[in-house]
């Protein structure tokens, strides 16, 4: 039988002829009223019943108190609302809108919550976590692009795969945990692959690994199943630095995906472009406004035809009123030239950087030579 409690009553200091109280009988309170959105949300794309039949539980359903949905959408509700530590269920379990929003069903009744049967402790979750394995993980990422399919009336004309590895800190010694030099901290370097808001690939990995481990062999299993449903659709693969492969970009030249990828400085592309840079900080110097020059660059020469293409070439240089060196940026891409201006114009206004291209201007490129014969594209953006 529960206690009830008398429920203290503490007076502060008036304010002028108004009694200033504290009381504590308002009853269960909850500060995650936005999980009842995200249940909405589930409840229209059904993703959580989704992915808890790719999930195997081998425990008796005579012999057990929380059955695996709602272990799921306990977690993954939680985690979403910003309780990421398991241990934070001690008092989460205990949140009646949770137990709303995770739709279990008390003994007994028609979907009433039971402050008196909480959710699953932070002990269970972690069986669950602890019994999904790879197999399961490929199987709830192939789910992801099929939503992402399902999610289309009429097949698009064409996709943007935006590949990113970033780091998730962590604060004990999980097992393939390591330290990051440039992210400064013990973390794992997930991937992540997104089609334009829509998630399609979380990959969790160790940080000890180059950051584009395995993206190569993400970027075939999901442009295979796209293509599958979409045969005519145009596949470009989007990435900083990280992912400039060679061997990963003559694969999208074998397999017809267009790619726009950051590419790390160089002393060549700093020889290139060191004559511009230093026409615009002498500009800048006399006019203190911010410069944008271009002029032509000429193709580079290779072991094949690509340097005979047609396709024009121009690099171009901006330097920006600061005290600091102004901040430039190199992309190897296959588009032509009208598509490399669009694409890089879309990536620099997302990341915050400069934009050197206007519409009207030819595209800013050197031409590179590849594997298939065609002229790749390298962007300057300073």
């Amino acid at each position: 039988m529960r206690t009830d409690c008398n429920k203290p009553i503490v007076q502060f200091t008036p304010l002028a002829r108004r009694q200033v109280l504290a009381e504590f009988d308002a009853g269960s309170i909850s500060s995650d009223g936005g999980v009842l959105l995200l249940r909405e949300v589930d409840r229209r794309i059904n993703l959580l019943d989704r992915v808890d039949q790719l999930i195997p539980d081998p425990r008796d359903p005579l012999h057990i108190e929380h059955d695996q949905r709602t272990l799921l959408a306990q977690r993954v509700l939680a985690i979403a609302c910003g309780w990421e530590d398991l241990n934070d269920h001690a008092t989460l379990r205990n949140d009646l809108v949770l137990q709303l929003a995770t739709n279990r069903k008390a003994i007994g009744s028609r979907g009433d919550v039971d402050p008196d049967r909480p959710l699953a402790s932070a002990s269970t979750l972690c069986r669950l976590e602890n019994r999904i394995d790879r197999q399961t993980c490929v199987r709830i990422n192939q789910l992801l692009v099929e939503m992402f399919i399902e999610s289309h009336k009429t097949p698009p004309t064409e996709i943007i795969l935006d590949f990113d590895a970033t780091d998730d800190p962590v604060h004990g010694k999980q097992e393939g945990r390591f330290f990051h030099g440039y992210y400064d901290e013990y973390c794992f370097l997930p991937l992540y692959v997104f089609a334009g808001e829509q998630l399609l690939c979380a990959y969790l990995r160790p940080a000890n690994i180059d950051g584009a481990k395995h993206a190569w062999a993400i970027l075939a299993l999901i442009t295979k199943c796209l293509r599958q449903a979409w045969p005519g659709v145009k596949i470009i693969f989007r990435g900083d630095s990280g992912f400039c492969r060679w061997k990963m970009l003559r694969w999208c030249d074998r397999h017809g995906v267009d790619y726009i990828v950051g590419l790390a400085k160089n002393p060549v592309l700093t020889k290139l472009s060191e004559t511009l840079m230093i026409n615009a900080e002498n500009a800048f110097k006399e006019t203190g406004q911010k410069q944008r020059l271009s002029s032509p660059m000429p193709p580079a020469h290779g072991t094949n035809s690509a340097a005979s293409s047609p396709a024009s070439s121009t690099r171009k240089k901006e330097k920006i009123p600061a005290s600091s060196p102004p901040p430039s940026q190199a992309m190897v891409s296959n588009f032509t030239s009208k598509r490399t201006v669009l694409a890089a114009k879309w990536r620099t206004a997302s990341k915050s950087s400069s934009l050197v291209c206007l519409p009207t201007a030819p595209a800013a490129t050197i031409l590179w030579p590849t594997s298939s014969g065609c002229c790749s594209v390298l962007w300057l953006t300073c």
